[in-house]
């Protein structure tokens, strides 16, 4: 046809149609006489939606104490009545930040805000932590944000610098989860680093021995590194992302595996407080990266191949893959 279109089936038997389209679907009201057979007003979409659970009920919550004084249940429920959801949102009080481990794998769990005391002790139980949760960073020197990414220039020294103990100092089982887009080939140039001091405990870096991305740990002195099997393309977006279990790193390149080994230490050296680095090798350090760099994700667990594949899908329309 050459343009976009909705198209739905009309009469009584057509209306599941409008019921499984989940984009501008035509509806009508109460005090409007029905454009076409089998048109639904909002009320009784979304009561079929969830009659053939296309929208399960789901039960959110606050996590804290003392919260019996908060406002958040009445406004959320209110927001879930006046959009004709069928969740919940509810006070979970308790000092033990622990006891909320259930909840949390309860197949009905849809999400929780956390305040005071359990904003840093809820962090370890999660599967993902993004970089605002963490800390705020601070950027050094040149760099350009494009709305979905950061542009550093190795030549203006750019990198962004997250305090002393901002690193989720994981030692084993982790996937990291990045999207970079390199303008050329840095040998040591620094993706995300993990350490103290000027010792590594984790990091990612571009190297110029066949251009290719590494993995790479200082443990406690000795060199561990873990490279990609193809190089990295210059110009290009890519998803890299990498586990590390017990010694076994494995390497994906745009869902696919693209290397695995092992090293001969099963965990990561353990760090009292430790930095995170995006752009740079360690803070300090005269090892830039290139390029652009996305969404950086870390993980205190291996995502299966399935996770990863996802995790390239939700984004790579947004990076023209």
């Amino acid at each position: 046809m050459g343009k976009p279109y909705i198209g739905v089936c009309l009469g009584a038997a057509g209306s599941r149609s409008r019921v499984l389209n989940k984009r501008f679907t035509p509806v009508t009201h109460p005090l409007m006489a029905t454009a076409a057979p089998g048109q639904l007003s909002v009320e009784q979409l979304m009561a079929r939606r969830i009659e053939e659970k296309l929208i399960e009920p789901k039960k959110f919550y606050l996590f804290g104490t003392p919260i019996q004084q908060s406002l958040s249940p009445a406004m959320h429920n209110g927001a879930y009545k006046a959009l004709l959801l069928p969740h919940e949102y509810g006070l979970a009080e308790t000092e033990d930040c622990s006891s909320y481990a259930s909840l949390l794998k309860d197949p009905t769990f849809g999400g929780a805000s956390v305040t005071i005391p359990h904003k840093e002790s809820i962090m370890p139980m999660l599967d993902e932590i993004s970089g605002a949760a963490n800390v705020t960073g601070t950027l050094i020197n040149t760099i350009s944000y494009g709305g979905n990414f950061f542009d550093f220039t190795a030549a203006n020294s750019g990198r962004i610098d997250f305090p002393v103990a901002a690193s989720p100092n994981i030692t084993n089982n982790i996937t990291i989860d990045m999207w970079i887009n390199p303008t050329s080939i840095i040998n040591v140039g620094g993706v995300v680093t993990f350490g103290t001091g000027a010792a590594e405990q984790y990091a990612v870096w571009t190297s110029t021995s066949g251009n290719k991305l590494v993995l790479s740990t200082n443990w406690p002195n000795t060199w561990y590194q873990g490279y990609t099997n193809t190089a990295l393309t210059n110009g290009a977006w890519q998803h890299m992302c990498c586990t590390f279990a017990s010694g076994t790193w494995t390497w994906y390149k745009n869902g696919v595996s693209d290397g695995t080994g092992t090293f001969a230490i099963s965990t990561f050296p353990t760090v009292a407080s430790g930095y995170v680095v995006i752009g740079d090798n360690h803070p300090g350090g005269q090892e830039y990266f290139d390029g652009k760099i996305g969404p950086i994700k870390i993980y205190n667990r291996v995502l299966t191949v399935t996770e990863i594949q996802q995790n390239f899908n939700a984004y790579r329309g947004r990076f023209g893959i």
